[in-house]
């Protein structure tokens, strides 16, 4: 059987709309966004604040990750124990 190509006209024309398209898009946003100077900005650094009792603090689990768990180990278990 021989396969059909498809036609080389229609490659042509999508490879020229696509061009044509990001041209636009690229063009348009140029001349539709305002242009701001170039001006260095003075931002401020975040900074870590160190704790003095960092030893003596833990780590909170949330409720739900607690009870969640709980539910996950009595349905696992549930069906062994009948």
């Amino acid at each position: 059987m021989k396969r059909k190509s498809l036609p080389k006209p229609l490659f042509l024309i999508t490879a020229v709309f696509s061009l044509t398209a990001c041209i636009f898009v690229n063009v348009h946003a140029n001349l539709t966004i305002p242009q701001q100077g170039c001006s260095q900005l003075q931002m401020e650094q975040p900074q870590m604040k160190e704790c003095e009792e960092a030893d003596d603090q833990e780590v909170q689990i949330p409720d739900m990750t607690v009870l969640g768990r709980a539910l996950e180990l009595v349905q696992k278990f549930l069906p062994v124990a009948n």
